[in-house]
């Protein structure tokens, strides 16, 4: 299927967010409370995702895991948080468009810049809300940018933009979801594994509201404030 191939995105070498909380949470597999996977069906429209996920990410000898919810509204809003095993919320990344916040209640700051690279410093590759949506809910619209491969089912089961590519290794039993999607990118590699999976669901109060703007105890800082704190807790 042809697609066009825009240039690959910019790629920090520096620690990713996940790789510096890995030392903070002290998160491993065996220490992430186990959840039940739970999947719900795909309407035939989708508006929303929310859901449950585990991330392993590996890059230049090193690893981390983490487990964080997420919600995101379409075309281009949501938000991801990623939490301790005790279930307290350690940073929140806020979408709205091409704009990013992450939020760190504990510091009581927030980090705003483009979403492309508040992205690529949270996993290691930029990657849109819309994109997200597309792969997770096993459908082609939405990932236009992308060259797609598909099986015999006709389920996506791989794809590439520029330099990141994607492949699902495992579904659900119900078909065409994916539940665990690999991605590369030159020498990084990752793991997703969706645990919970809804469409459509009415979002809880405030989910995505940016209060925190509001909150005269929250101040704006940058990126190297931010990769300090996360340094100091290692």
């Amino acid at each position: 299927m042809a697609a066009r191939a825009p240039e690959a995105p910019h790629i920090t070498r520096r620690p990713t967010l996940l790789l510096l909380l890995a030392g903070l949470l002290g998160i491993s597999a065996a220490a992430c409370l186990s959840v039940q996977t739970k999947v719900g069906t795909v309407p035939p429209t989708v508006d929303s995702l929310e859901g449950y996920a585990s991330w392993k990410l590996v890059r230049e000898g090193a690893s981390s895991r983490s487990r964080f919810s997420f919600l995101f509204v379409l075309p281009d809003r949501g938000v991801i948080e990623i939490s301790d095993p005790l279930n307290r919320t350690v940073s929140r990344l806020v979408v709205e468009g091409k704009t990013a916040y992450l939020v760190v209640p504990g510091k009581h700051a927030y980090w705003k810049a483009d979403r492309s690279e508040v992205m690529t410093r949270l996993l290691g590759f930029d990657i849109r809300p819309e994109e997200l949506v597309a792969l997770l809910s096993g459908r082609e619209h939405g990932l236009n940018e992308w060259s797609l491969e598909t099986d015999g089912l006709g389920r996506v089961i791989r794809g590439r933009r520029g330099g990141l590519e994607f492949s699902v290794r495992e579904f659900f039993d119900r078909g065409g979801l994916p539940r665990t999607v690999a991605f590369t990118n030159g020498a990084d590699q990752g793991s997703l594994k969706v645990i919970r999976l809804q469409f459509n669901q009415p979002p809880r109060e405030g989910a995505l509201r940016l209060s925190f703007l509001d909150d005269e105890r929250y101040r704006a800082v940058g990126w190297p404030e931010i990769e300090k704190w996360l340094r100091d807790e290692d």
